[in-house]
């Protein structure tokens, strides 16, 4: 017997188990225990924790939605001056532009009459008289440009922005003021300024306009009757001394 069966030896001398009281593989007591040990759920492993990769895409989903935002931040701008619309003669900033009057609803329609009655003529997008597909866009001085285009981008093409639908309902009163004051000064010829300045105080109160501000500028005795300015972004009417029959 050599060494390694004399080791096996001493183990077995010492093994307190007796090999004799062992149940055999068939027997119930080891079938028990297998059906105990197949009936026991395996335990899961905790959750992983993110791969740098995964969170390197969440974070750039997230960047994604804030520029997203800020993209269509900085293409609505609301009209501040809806006083001075501009229609364009051609879909770029250089061509031709005519003013159209203060009142009626602020969008591209107010441009209509102008092609209409052949003020604006442009060949390449209508025939003479007829009216163009057109495209309101906002300057970087809150006024809405109308240019003959059905181009959706023209308006980030031409570095301007697209007219923010929530400042429309203000801006067609302020045209609306605008309108009425023109007419109260058309109907009031050579009208002194202390009564100009109540009058216009009474229009703004009928549009509840109470935080408009109402500003007299400097004259002499040669400048008895009032004109007016709008200055729509400031929230003031400017009341201008000129002569008689200015």
């Amino acid at each position: 017997m050599d060494s390694q069966d004399d080791a096996f030896e001493i183990l077995r001398a010492f093994d307190p188990v007796d090999e004799a009281t062992i149940a055999g593989a068939d027997s119930p007591k080891a079938r028990a225990l297998l059906a105990e040990i197949v009936a026991t759920p395996r335990p899961q492993p905790s959750p992983a924790r993110p791969t740098r990769r995964r969170i390197v895409v969440v974070i750039a989903a997230v960047v994604l939605a804030v520029v997203t935002v800020a993209a269509t931040w900085l293409y609505l701008r609301n009209v501040s001056d809806p006083v001075s619309v501009g229609c364009y003669q051609d879909a770029s900033l250089d061509s031709d532009v005519v003013a159209t009057a203060s009142g009626g609803m602020l969008d591209v329609s107010v441009c209509e009459p102008v092609w209409a009655e052949g003020t604006l003529t442009n060949d390449r997008v209508a025939p003479n008289g007829q009216i163009p597909p057109l495209k309101g866009c906002v300057t970087n001085t809150g006024n809405l440009a109308v240019f003959p285009s059905n181009d959706e981008n023209l308006c980030q093409t031409l570095g301007l922005a697209d007219l923010n639908p929530g400042s429309v309902p203000e801006a067609d009163m302020i045209r609306q003021l605008n309108h009425d004051l023109v007419a109260h000064f058309a109907a009031n010829e050579c009208q002194p300024i202390e009564a100009a300045a109540i009058d216009v105080r009474n229009i703004l109160d009928d549009y509840s306009h109470n935080n408009w501000d109402i500003e007299i500028a400097p004259g002499g005795s040669g400048r008895p009757c009032a004109s007016f300015g709008l200055d729509a972004p400031n929230h003031t009417v400017h009341l201008i001394p000129i002569p008689p029959g200015a």
